[in-house]
């Protein structure tokens, strides 16, 4: 087996006990905000509009009932009916607008990490050298500079002034090519700083001398060795980059108008829409989670130690 059951219960576990954590703190904040009422009943409303509207939603039950009301409706996929669009579903409306933000978070992942994996191993190989030198520059370059401002740049020169593809939308390929370019900058910079990082601190370990000295090719050495024991750190970032991503496709989604739930976050928050900012908080709670789960499951293969103690 490539894991214990041991070990991918405890992983599973700590990822349901961090939703919960996710669920009470959206509940709470959600009410600290202000009652939900004043937002869906206009200025004129009667007190009796107000006591009737908390009857219908159970505002006026304790809170410990509200809550553990509010855990079941959540369960069931049950968060009210959205404002930003009038008479459907909160978890429907996220649940149309997620594939965009899905599509547009894959492509950026998959080209940071194509380009940067391969990158980071030779600025360790080279290290000194002009490509470790460039490699390391616009590494530093893509973990300083903002994606909004990254996305502007390109819609100025690449869309307005060269006319090379759109500036906003959703429509075929080359309406995704910009926005990614831009979501993907920053996990990029970061895959190439550790991939190099754990690959210097490889490469000088004692087994890889030895077996070069043995005759084994440099390129051999690297690939069939170096690169299995160097790929733990980088994976164990990977989680971190995923939430990275989820975030910065607000702002992305929002510059390049991409009909995704970064763009439907800031609709849903100008309009105060309890519901849908709850279903789009789980969502992404879900969807961070999962991919954890999968990458911890994945060093767990890598380094059977992890399984051993626990993941400590």
């Amino acid at each position: 087996m490539l894991f214990s059951r041991h070990f991918l219960l405890a992983r599973v576990l700590q990822a349901l006990l961090a939703l919960l954590g996710v669920a009470t703190m959206v509940f709470f904040v959600a009410r600290l905000t202000g009652d939900p009422a004043t937002v869906f009943l206009p200025m004129h409303a009667t007190p009796e509009d107000y006591a009737r509207l908390r009857e219908a939603w159970g505002l006026d039950q304790p809170l410990y009932v509200q809550y553990v009301t509010f855990l079941g409706n959540a369960i069931r996929g049950d968060f009210g009916v959205s404002i930003v669009a009038p008479g459907r579903d909160a978890l429907e409306v996220v649940m149309v607008r997620l594939p965009a933000t899905l599509v547009l978070g894959i492509v950026a992942l998959t080209w940071a990490v194509v380009l940067g994996v391969p990158l980071g191993i030779l600025s360790a190989v080279y290290r000194g050298g002009p490509i470790d030198s460039s490699a390391r520059t616009f590494a530093a370059f893509g973990q300083a500079i903002p994606s909004f401002w990254v996305g502007i740049v390109l819609m100025w020169v690449v869309a307005v002034e060269l006319r090379w593809l759109p500036a906003s939308g959703r429509g075929d390929w080359r309406n995704l090519v910009l926005p990614a370019i831009a979501l993907g900058l920053y996990p990029f910079a970061a895959v190439v700083r550790l991939m190099r990082s754990s690959m210097i601190e490889v490469l000088n370990r004692p087994y890889l001398l030895l077996a070069e000295s043995k005759g084994l090719s440099r390129f051999r050495v690297i690939c069939m060795h170096a690169f299995k024991n160097a790929a733990a750190v980088p994976l164990t970032y990977f989680g971190i980059i995923i939430g990275i991503v989820l975030t910065g496709s607000i702002a992305v989604e929002t510059v390049f108008g991409w009909p995704g739930i970064g763009r439907l976050a800031i609709t849903a928050v100008q309009a105060r829409d309890f519901a849908t900012i709850q279903a789009l908080t789980i969502v992404i709670a879900v969807v961070y989670l999962s991919v954890n789960l999968i990458v911890d499951v994945m060093y767990g293969v890598l380094d059977p130690r992890v399984q051993s103690n626990g993941g400590r």
